[in-house]
């Protein structure tokens, strides 16, 4: 809360796997700052291609209702990332993923 109150235009790397939950961050501020990132990077690395779809599904759904969202992972792209599991998400996001 003290960071939106600084103003920034957005807030990146919602980490999956910290303390902050998409939905509740989308929904308290939202209205008030661009939020990039939560996608998990393991999923990336070591899910399937559903994983892969799944975890962009769960993003979108989180946090892309009335704009604002930016897909990112939470952090990096692991160096042992799968590419078609990349090309799944960037698939995915482009397909649903639009404003």
């Amino acid at each position: 809360p003290a960071l939106v109150e600084c103003g920034p235009h957005f807030i990146q790397h919602f980490d999956v796997l910290g303390d902050c939950d998409l939905a509740e961050v989308k929904r308290t501020f939202g209205r008030r700052i661009s939020i990039v990132g939560n996608y998990s990077p393991v999923v990336l690395a070591r899910g399937t291609l559903d994983d892969a779809r799944r975890e962009a599904r769960r993003c979108l759904d989180a946090a892309m209702a009335g704009g604002g969202y930016v897909m990112s992972t939470s952090d990096e792209v692991p160096a042992d990332a799968k590419l078609d599991n990349m090309k799944a998400v960037v698939e995915y996001v482009d397909a649903h993923g639009r404003y």
